[in-house]
């Protein structure tokens, strides 16, 4: 489903300042994987996705999503095949539309009509109810509440469902429960596991939570200095435990793994 071959981007090349934030990375995921990535601040997890998504140009290497190749493809035409959820739960969502009308300009792109320019239908509004009901946060009896008076819990579950509204080929997951509290994180990471596996979205998860990055999903990566330097598949991973994980990383990267951001349960 997806190949990344050999990824490099360096920034600020020649300068004293030259930084290689992707070092000849390859990577292939299979049609349903659901694959966490953790590592220390710096190690690329986030220019990753910025090189998949097509919001930064690579100096080598190809980005090949279902036997097509899209390294240079536009990141607006990759979003037809690419979803992503950011850390920050005030980016998916458009706060002075209504939880409804926030569906429903998502909704007109997958049927190809033009936003807002009549009435919500009946039928979709229906839709709508339904869908926001799968949340279970009781947003389906304030389909009228503009977005930006939501917690950011509820806003992020509903920014979940937007970008699977039309299920993606790729799913990215950038840290997507950093900023909610742990109860609010629990809550929307149930939703991504519910919603992933219904649908058979492809996922890259982005975590600085240990015990998540082994629980969740069929396999674990761990990248650092711009290259995937260990990769967990789901039989090796069930038997791990945190404390087994962080001293595999140690003598496969001899340093210890930075923790300043991490959370280990």
């Amino acid at each position: 489903m997806l190949s990344l071959r050999s990824l490099t981007k360096v920034f600020e090349r020649g300068t004293v300042n030259e930084n290689c934030v992707l070092d000849d990375l390859s990577l292939s995921l299979a049609a349903g994987d659901f694959v966490t990535i953790i590592g220390s601040n710096g190690a690329g997890k986030s220019t990753l996705f910025n090189a998949i998504c097509g919001s930064i140009a690579l100096d080598t290497g190809m980005v090949v999503l279902d036997g097509k190749d899209i390294t240079k493809q536009r990141d607006y035409k990759r979003a037809q095949d690419i979803g992503r959820l950011f850390q920050d739960p005030h980016t998916g969502t458009a706060a002075d539309f209504s939880i409804e009308e926030n569906l429903a300009l998502v909704y007109a792109k997958v049927k190809g009509r033009f936003a807002l320019q009549q009435a919500i239908r009946k039928d979709d509004r229906l839709f709508f109810e339904e869908q926001v009901l799968r949340l279970g946060m009781g947003l389906e009896k304030r389909m009228k509440m503009r977005v930006g008076l939501l917690s950011g819990g509820q806003r992020q579950a509903l920014t979940l469902l937007l970008a699977t509204l039309s299920p993606p080929k790729l799913l990215l997951l950038d840290e997507h429960t950093a900023a909610l509290d742990p109860l609010s994180a629990k809550a929307v990471l149930s939703l991504t596991e519910d919603i992933t596996k219904k649908h058979r979205i492809t996922t890259l998860m982005i975590t600085h939570n240990i015990s998540d990055a082994l629980s969740m999903g069929n396999r674990t990566i761990m990248m650092a200095h711009g290259k995937v330097v260990m990769d967990i598949a789901q039989d090796e991973r069930r038997y791990m435990t945190v404390a087994d994980l962080l001293e595999r990383y140690k003598k496969q990267v001899h340093h210890d793994l930075d923790t300043d951001r991490i959370v280990f349960s």
